[in-house]
């Protein structure tokens, strides 16, 4: 399932730097976040939370269709060859995902129509460009040459 997306945009101030708990720095994704929930909230049947801070970046809480998902947000660093302007990620994820089968929910269902409405809010925005989805395999390995344009 593609339910990451890297997109560039000079959006947000973040500080561009690896998140380190042991010093105190905070996580990058803070704005990327709120102006994600600011995007999604104008979504019908979306519950948003306010985003929290996560070791690797911020997290966003999302009711929808019966389910609470989250959407992950840091900086990914600059794009190779592309100083400016600096590439995020954000993902979609279910922290129960592995028992989904035993609950009978419709989790894959549910994080598609997230990514939908992620993709949306991005592609509306004209500060965003190079939008491209991943499977979350592709990400792990660090790939980013395969992105496809939409999450579908």
């Amino acid at each position: 399932m593609l339910d990451h997306v890297t997109f560039q945009t000079a959006l947000f101030d973040d500080e561009l730097h690896e998140p380190d708990v042991d010093s105190g720095m905070e996580p990058t994704g803070r704005e990327l976040a709120g102006w994600l929930k600011e995007r999604l909230s104008e979504v019908p049947g979306l519950r948003l939370d306010e985003p929290i801070a996560e070791d690797w970046g911020w997290c966003l809480r999302v009711g929808t269709q019966g389910v609470d998902l989250y959407v992950g947000c840091h900086c990914d660093g600059d794009a190779e060859g592309d100083p400016v302007p600096p590439r995020w990620l954000a993902f979609v994820f279910c922290d129960w995902e592995p028992f989904k089968r035993f609950f009978h929910r419709p989790v894959d269902g549910a994080k598609q129509a997230l990514a939908r409405s992620l993709h949306e809010a991005l592609r509306s925005c004209d500060a965003v460009c190079n939008v491209r989805w991943y499977e979350k395999s592709q990400i792990d390995a660090g790939d980013r040459r395969q992105g496809k344009e939409q999450p579908d």
